[in-house]
């Protein structure tokens, strides 16, 4: 009784994140999905929107000492404490990077340190693809940190 329990709620799982997800992401290799409204993306490209447009304020170097902004890992549990979800996130991030203010900020402590987010020039899609990515990787791992690493060497 108990194994088709369990197959339930993997299959009800397994089509909750298929259904959810336009923007897929599997580090490092690039993800194909048999969906056709689902965008293949690869980590290194994730990379260049973050470098182009998060990192230099939201550097993920812990040797930063004048820093401009909390890195990115920082935003990244606050953002998951508040919602969790995949769209929750998403909504949030984008939200705010949009129209930056701080009535709904969700980082109060990051405003009095470092002061309220400038509103930046970037595509709504590129910070949804950013969002994506952040929600489903841990950006505060060692592994991760590896990952980015030898993506800036090779630029």
């Amino acid at each position: 009784m108990y194994l088709p329990k369990l197959s339930i709620v993997v299959a009800f799982l397994l089509l909750t994140v298929v259904g959810v997800s336009k923007i897929v992401f599997q580090p490092p290799k690039q993800y194909r999905s048999q969906s056709s409204d689902t965008i293949t993306i690869k980590e290194t490209e994730v990379f260049g929107l973050l470098q182009t447009n998060c990192f230099t304020c939201h550097n993920p170097d812990l040797t930063v000492h004048k820093r401009l902004a909390p890195p990115m890992f920082k935003v990244r549990e606050h953002y998951l404490e508040q919602d969790t979800t995949l769209d929750g996130f998403v909504k949030s991030i984008t939200h705010f990077v949009a129209a930056p203010n701080d009535t709904i900020a969700l980082m109060p402590g990051a405003i009095r340190n470092f002061g309220l987010m400038p509103k930046v020039n970037v595509s709504s899609n590129d910070v949804q693809v950013i969002a994506k990515y952040l929600h489903a990787t841990d950006v505060a791992s060692d592994e991760w940190y590896k990952r980015w690493e030898t993506f800036k060497t090779k630029q």
